[in-house]
Order: C-alpha cells, then structure tokens, then sequence
C-alpha cells in the first residue's frame, strides 16, 4: 500500500520504488543524481527465458509523478547476421490462361533457298506430225563480181606472109615558123610598206628601178599599177603580196582585165600571203591590174631579212595566138566584154 506522505511507492508485494529525487533509507546520506553519462555499447542480447505463467492482474496504480527528462539515445547496435534461407514453399495452382494478344505484322518473306539440282531429263517424246512447208524466201542480192581469170597461154605465132608493094611517096608539108628566141615576160618586185584601200590596184616600183623590175618586148607598164598586153598570146601570171600583222580577217585580191574581175585568191587570217595565179589568151591593148576586194584597206609590207619581200608579180607569154589562142578567144572575149 502506497503511503502518500512519503517518498515512495510501496507495493503490496514489499517493493517500493524510489524516486529519482530522493536518497534511499540505506544511504547514509541523501543527495541529488548527477547528470546521465554516455549511453555505452549495447549488449549482445541474452538467451530468452522460458515465458512464466500468467499472473492475476493486480489493480491499476494511481498514477505516478511526471516522467523524468528522456537520456540521449544510444548509438544502434551492428545489425546481425543474416538467418539461413527457408525452403520455398510449395508452387501454386496453374492461372487462368489470358485473353490472347493483338496480331502482330506480317514477318518479311524470308530469302530463296539454293536452287535444287536439275533432275534427269525424261524419255524423248515421239516426233510430232511435219507441219505445212513455209512459203519460200525472197531471193538474195547478187554478190560480188569474181576476179577474172588468169589469161591462157599464147597460142604459137603463124607463119608470116610476103610483104606487099611499097606505096606511093605523099607530098612534103609546108615549112613551119620559127618562134622568137625571147617572149614578152615581165618580172616586178614591190619594196617597203604600202597600204591598199579597198577597191584600188596594188601599186609597183617604177621602170628602172632596182631591184624592181625587167620587161621585155611585147608587155608595156604605167609605171603606177597598170600592166598592158603589146603582143596577143597565152600568158601566165603569178602574183604574190605579203599582209603585215594588224590587218582584218578574210582579205581577198583579184585580177582586173580591163576593168572586169577574173580571178581571185583569199587569205581568212590576219597576215600571211596571198597567192594569185592564172594561165589564159590576152589579145592586145589588154590592161592587167591586181585589185583588193576585201572591203577594207589592207597593209602589205615586207619580211625584216628582204626589203622587196611585200609582193611579187611575174608575167609572160609562152604561146603565140595560134591553136590555143583560138579556143579561148571566145571566153576571154566574154570576160572582157
């Protein structure tokens, strides 16, 4: 039975509990607890006793006085080791099957396999009846002519017959003419530089002057451009003229007979030379000129290493007005008409 007026419980067993605050009866004197020290290591736990019986439930206390301030809490002990691990247990009965999934797409068609070896041919079958013959062919082109055969041998000569009477002597033919010893020629070099407008005649060195020129009977000269035929006759004329450098492209030169154009040459570059030449009859009083047809004025000057080197003109007769001045009598008259 507890006594109210002391300083502790008394229990009806004869314990009693002392309070925190208060000095025991076997203290031989009474003091007040000093401050809790560090909480030390916990202890390995002890082997569990055998539970005891039940007792009867005593009647509940009154209660006590306020709790003393909680201690710190201790440091947590090592965690043990791990129990062995249990059988398991037994397997459950079957689920029920689910519903089944959706479809999925279509796989890709896997590659061909290897192609198998061909297998043995079979018997022959029996030939089928002959169908209708086809209509025939166009017939082909001819070919090619062969190659004539080698000749025979030459059969062996006959005998040779009498000679016949001698024929009568035929008259003598009339005695010919002898030619002159020199033809009409003319031969001219052109010196320096000289510039050539379109629709005039190149211009050569004067009579006399050298090196210019040579002239023999038959051919007469201006001394300017002007070339006049003295003595009819075949003649063959070459022309030579050297283009500086500057000049435009396509420059063409013909050949004047009395004022009409017979013959001409052309050069599609920018200099070089330009060639004329012609063989034909001019009957007499025949005036001869070389004229630039180009369209624009044309330059003619010399090489460096030949100052006659601008242009050339030879000139001459190499047959007189006999049978072939006959037979071109008739165009050279239409030309210079």
């Amino acid at each position: 039975m507890a006594n109210r007026n002391s300083a502790y419980w008394e229990w009806p067993d004869g314990s009693y509990d002392w309070p925190a605050d208060q000095c025991r009866p076997s203290q031989q004197k009474c003091c007040k607890p000093g401050p809790t020290g560090p909480q030390g290591p916990a202890g390995e736990p002890g082997p569990q006793g055998p539970a005891g019986e039940s007792g009867l439930q005593g009647p509940a206390g009154e209660s006590g006085g306020p709790a003393g301030p909680q201690g710190p809490r201790g440091e947590p002990g090592p965690v043990g080791p791990a129990g062995p691990r249990g059988e398991p247990g037994p397997m459950g009965p079957q689920g029920e099957l689910g519903p089944a999934g959706p479809q999925g797409e279509p796989g890709r068609p896997g590659s061909a396999g290897p192609q198998g070896e061909p297998g043995t041919p079979g018997p022959a079958g029996e030939p089928g009846p002959m169908g209708p013959a086809g209509e025939p062919g166009q017939t082909g082109p001819t070919g090619p002519k062969g190659q004539a055969g080698s000749q025979g041998l030459q059969g062996p000569q006959g005998p040779q017959g009498d000679p016949g009477p001698a024929g009568p002597k035929g008259d003598a033919g009339p005695t010919g003419q002898v030619a002159p010893l020199l033809q009409p020629f003319m031969n001219s070099n052109i010196k320096g530089k000289q510039v050539i407008a379109n629709g005039d005649a190149v211009k050569f060195p004067p009579l006399g002057e050298t090196p210019g020129q040579y002239h023999g009977e038959g051919i007469a000269y201006d001394g300017i451009d002007t070339f006049i035929i003295k003595k009819a006759g075949l003649y063959s004329l070459t022309c030579v003229l050297s283009m500086a450098e500057g000049n435009p492209p396509d420059n063409i030169f013909s050949i004047e007979l009395n004022g009409t154009l017979v013959a001409g040459a052309s050069h599609l570059g920018t200099v070089g030379e330009i060639v004329l030449t012609r063989v034909g009859y001019y009957s007499k009083d025949t005036k001869l000129r070389i004229i630039n047809h180009s369209g624009h004025a044309v330059t003619l000057f010399h090489a460096s290493a030949s100052s006659s080197s601008s242009g050339h003109l030879a000139l001459f007769r190499f047959a007189d007005d006999g049978v072939g001045a006959a037979r071109n009598s008739g165009e050279d008259a239409a030309m210079l008409n």
